[in-house]
């Protein structure tokens, strides 16, 4: 127990060092508790003992999220520092196609944690705990609801659909997923989990309405959230309230927009199958869509980011637009014409 307490601090300091890590996780997550910590509170000159539990209470709950909420890819490779093992140099990193503004949204979703901290006084650590652990308790529950009333997929339940997510997860950076399906009138796709194997479930509805190379862009999509770090996040924080509420809803259209370029990856570049989907799933259409033809009636007005404000996703108008534009790009057209399983961390 002890040696794991050790290499969870020496993983975060590494984490702290580490340049790719945002800035903003290290001030909210780590270097303000730390301040917290230090700073003299009176009810600690009357209980240190109950002062010093809640210090470390505070530091190991914030801690333990800002590893959750670093990049994947970055937590896997100072893992394996960690144990004398390096990986070796990839040619693509999804980092490169997470959404500029992520990171930054969450940050400023911290700022109504930080709020708590400050008003909590000496109970900050409980109330963290209290936070995040209703989050975590909260997604465990809607998860068991799910998957109640589904059957998991596998090379003997539904081959076609284990294959296309075997297609997938070879394009894909490695990590463990177990695929559901579950009876549901309404075309949607769920991702949970807090580590391998991650859980993602698909309705009933949208594996009937779209075809093999659809589905394979929205386990790309799921898998985004996963390789992000998304689901860990959008689980802790699920009890966020008011405000905090708000920025949550920010950051997760963000999400939406890094999921979606994992996707267009999954999908070797090609706009028109994950298009479809994405507009099947928002409009119920089936295969009567002219994908073509909405592309190019996309130079209009796509809603302004005020009517966004209460949703968390994007408007589809906006999500089309951003593939394009990271489809049109040189570099990525490139990457994805000679792209190749081994290219990924």
């Amino acid at each position: 127990m002890i040696v794991k307490i050790l290499n969870h601090f020496r993983l975060t300091w590494r984490l702290v060092e580490d340049r790719r890590v945002n800035k903003w996780l290290k001030v909210f997550l780590v270097f303000i508790p730390l301040a917290y910590v230090f700073l003299p509170f009176p009810p600690d000159d009357f209980l240190p003992l109950l002062g010093l539990l809640d210090d470390l209470l505070l530091l190991t709950v914030t801690t333990i999220l800002f590893v959750e909420m670093c990049p994947e890819t970055v937590v896997r490779e100072h893992k394996l520092a960690l144990t004398g093992l390096f990986p070796s140099a990839r040619s693509i990193n999804l980092e490169d196609y997470r959404c500029k503004t992520e990171n930054r949204d969450l940050a400023l979703g911290f700022i109504f944690a930080v709020v708590i901290l400050l008003l909590g006084g000496y109970l900050a650590g409980v109330l963290f705990l209290l936070i995040f652990g209703m989050g975590y308790i909260t997604s465990n529950l809607k998860r068991k609801e799910i998957l109640a009333n589904a059957v998991q997929i596998g090379p003997h339940q539904r081959p076609d659909l284990y294959e296309a997510l075997e297609e997938v997860q070879k394009l894909l950076p490695p990590v463990k997923i177990d695929l559901f399906i579950n009876q549901n009138p309404v075309m949607n796709a769920y991702t949970f989990g807090y580590g391998e194997p991650y859980t993602v479930v698909l309705t009933s509805s949208l594996v009937e309405k779209l075809s093999k190379t659809e589905i394979k862009a929205v386990i790309g999509h799921e898998m985004g959230h996963i390789l992000f770090g998304h689901v860990r996040i959008i689980g802790l924080m699920s009890t966020q309230f008011g405000l905090g509420r708000l920025f949550f809803y920010k950051w997760s259209r963000s999400c939406e927009y890094s999921a979606d370029s994992v996707a267009l990856i999954a999908s070797r570049g090609d706009l028109i199958p994950l298009t479809s989907s994405l507009l099947k799933l928002a409009w119920g259409l089936d295969d009567s869509v002219d994908v073509e033809e909405f592309l190019a009636q996309l130079d209009g007005d796509s809603g302004t980011l005020s009517m966004e404000v209460f949703s968390t996703h994007p408007f589809m108008n906006n999500r089309i637009k951003s593939l394009i534009l990271l489809a049109r790009q040189k570099e990525f057209r490139e990457k994805m014409k000679h792209m190749d399983p081994r290219d990924l961390p």
